[in-house]
C-alpha cells in the first residue's frame, strides 16, 4: 500500500509533465470572466464547442483549459491503481469520492481501499480544511487561503509554464484532479483523438497526449466530451511508453447537484462511502451507487433472438443489450432476455418496429403446434405484450408512416392468401385483396409497402403496382 502513496505523487507531478516546466503559484489574470452568476457582470462567456474525433489537437487543448466553465459542482466516484511490474500479487484498488462545489470553494474527499479499510477524509466549508487520517486518529484544521474572486478558473496556455487550479491545489488527490483537466492541458504536446466510448454513462472522446520531444505517449484520456472532464486515464511514464504504469477510472459522474451543507462538515460518525446526498451505501457494496437511475443508453437498444437446439430441450428466447455496446464503444452486460408470450421452440420473425421507436409489431405462434400465429405489439418499456388479432399464419407486418396502422399477410395453410390491414388499437380489421377494386385475375398479391398513408400491392400473377 505504500506503493500507491508513492505513485500519488509521482502522479501529482505530472502537472510538470515532460522535460523543464516551471511551476506558477500566482493566479494569472483570468483569460475568461466569471459566469454573470457570480460577478453581476453582463459580460458573454464564449466557450469551445464539444469535443469529436474531428477535434484538432488545440481544440482538445482549448476545452480541457475551459472545463471549469462547464459545471458548477461535481461529484466522483472512482477508483485508482498503481502497477509494479516487478508484483506477484494483484495491485490494491483505491477508491475515492469527491463532492466540489465551485461557487463557494468547499469540497469533501474520502478515500478507503476496496474491500479494505477507510484511509482519509478531508473536507473544506469554504473558509477552513479539515484533514483526518482515519488509521492513525489524527487530524489537522487549516483556514482556507483566499482562492481570488474567480471560481471556474480559465488558466492563460503560455508554453513553459503551468498554473494549477487554485481548489485543486487545497484537494490535491487523485480522483479529484480529474475534475480539473486545465492543468493538463498545459504541457508542450500533441493531443491525438483515438476514438469514441462511453464511460460512467457519458460519452467520451479518447485522447492520446505525447510530449513534445518524446515518441511514445506519457498518457491516454478519456475526455467527456460535453465538459472535457477526464473519465479515465491511463499514465505511462514521463519519457513516455506502452505500459501502463497507474489507471484512474470513474465509475459515477454527477453535475451540477445542489450539495447539503452537512457534506462538508465533520461528523460524529464514522465516515463511509456513500451517495451523492451523503446516505451511506449498503454494506458488501463497496461501487454501488442508489440514487442516479441509470440513463437510457444513447444509441438505444438491439434486440435479437437466442436459440437453444439441444435435442429435446429447444427453446428460443428473447434478448436486448445496449446499442453502445453491439457497436463496441462499451463492454457489453450480460443480455437482459425478456419473457415471450408463450414458450416456443421454433424460428420466428423478426421484431417491425413503429417509426417513432416505442412499439414492436411481432407475429407469435399461440398455437404448440405453430399453426395458429398471434399478432402482437411489444412495449419494451413494461416489457409488455398485446394480441390485436389472429390467423392461422401471418408475415412480418409493415407499419404506415404516421403509425396509426398495420398491413400484413395472411396465409391460411391450404394454399390461398389475403392481404389485411388493421389499426394499432386493434379495430378496423380490412382485407385489401377482396377489394372489389383489385381484378380477380391479379391474385394473390403481395404488400410492396406505403407512400404516405396509402398500403403499396403488387399483383405477383400480373406485376401490376396497386
Amino acid at each position: 500500500m505504500r506503493r500507491i502513496a508513492a505513485l500519488f505523487i509521482a502522479l501529482s507531478l505530472l502537472l510538470s509533465a515532460c522535460g523543464t516546466l516551471e511551476i506558477s503559484l500566482e493566479t494569472p489574470p483570468p483569460a475568461i470572466p466569471e459566469l454573470p452568476g457570480d460577478s453581476g457582470s453582463d459580460t458573454i462567456v464564449t466557450v469551445a464547442p464539444g469535443l469529436s474525433l474531428d477535434s484538432s489537437s488545440e481544440e482538445i487543448r482549448r476545452l480541457m483549459l475551459e472545463s471549469a466553465t462547464k459545471w458548477q459542482s461535481i461529484w466522483l466516484d472512482g477508483t485508482f491503481v498503481g502497477y509494479d511490474p516487478g508484483a506477484t500479487e494483484p495491485p490494491p484498488v483505491l477508491r475515492e469520492q469527491v463532492w466540489i462545489d465551485l461557487p463557494t470553494s468547499r469540497f469533501r474527499s474520502l478515500k478507503g481501499y476496496v474491500d479494505g479499510p477507510m484511509e482519509s477524509l478531508k473536507i473544506s466549508d469554504g473558509l477552513t480544511v479539515l484533514e483526518m487520517n482515519l488509521q492513525g486518529g489524527q487530524s489537522q484544521s487549516n483556514p482556507l487561503p483566499d482562492l481570488g474572486s474567480e471560481k471556474q478558473f480559465v488558466p492563460t496556455y503560455q508554453p513553459g509554464y503551468a498554473y494549477p487550479q487554485p481548489l485543486w491545489g487545497q484537494l490535491g488527490t487523485t480522483v479529484s484532479l480529474m475534475a480539473f483537466p486545465s492543468d493538463f492541458a498545459q504541457s508542450e504536446g500533441t493531443f491525438k483523438p483515438l476514438g469514441m466510448e462511453f464511460v460512467a454513462e457519458r460519452e467520451t472522446l479518447i485522447v492520446e497526449w505525447t510530449y513534445a520531444t518524446n515518441d511514445l505517449p506519457s498518457w491516454k484520456m478519456w475526455l467527456d466530451t460535453e465538459t472535457a472532464v477526464t473519465m479515465k486515464m491511463q499514465h505511462f511514464g514521463k519519457e513516455g511508453s506502452e505500459d501502463i504504469q497507474s489507471e484512474i477510472v470513474i465509475n459515477r459522474v454527477i453535475y451540477d447537484a445542489a450539495f447539503d451543507d452537512s457534506l462538508f462538515r465533520a461528523s460524529s460518525s464514522p465516515p463511509q462511502f456513500s451517495d451523492v446526498a451523503g446516505n451511506p451505501l449498503p454494506a458488501g457494496e463497496p461501487t454501488a451507487i442508489t440514487t442516479a437511475p441509470s440513463e437510457p443508453d444513447p444509441l438505444g437498444e438491439v434486440y435479437f433472438f437466442i436459440f437453444d437446439h439441444n435435442y429435446g430441450n429447444e427453446k428460443t428466447q428473447l434478448a436486448r443489450v445496449p446499442a453502445s455496446c453491439a457497436v463496441g464503444l462499451i463492454s457489453c452486460p450480460q443480455a437482459d432476455v425478456i419473457s415471450l408470450p408463450s414458450e416456443v421452440d421454433a424460428s420466428l420473425t423478426p421484431l417491425s418496429w413503429s417509426p417513432d421507436g416505442t412499439t414492436a409489431a411481432f407475429a407469435y405462434p399461440v398455437a404448440p403446434d405453430g399453426n395458429r400465429t398471434g399478432l402482437y405489439l411489444f412495449d419494451p418499456q413494461g416489457p409488455t405484450w398485446q394480441s390485436i388479432v389472429e390467423f392461422n399464419f401471418i408475415d412480418p407486418p409493415f407499419w404506415s408512416p404516421d403509425g396509426g396502422w398495420l398491413t400484413f399477410r395472411v396465409q391460411d395453410g391450404e394454399g390461398s392468401d389475403d392481404i389485411y390491414a388493421i389499426r394499432r388499437d386493434g379495430s378496423q380489421l380490412t382485407n385489401l385483396s377482396a377489394s372489389e377494386k383489385l381484378p380477380a385475375d391479379g391474385a394473390p398479391y403481395a404488400v410492396s409497402g406505403w407512400i404516405n398513408n396509402s398500403v403499396i400491392l403488387h399483383s405477383r400473377r400480373l406485376g401490376t403496382i396497386y
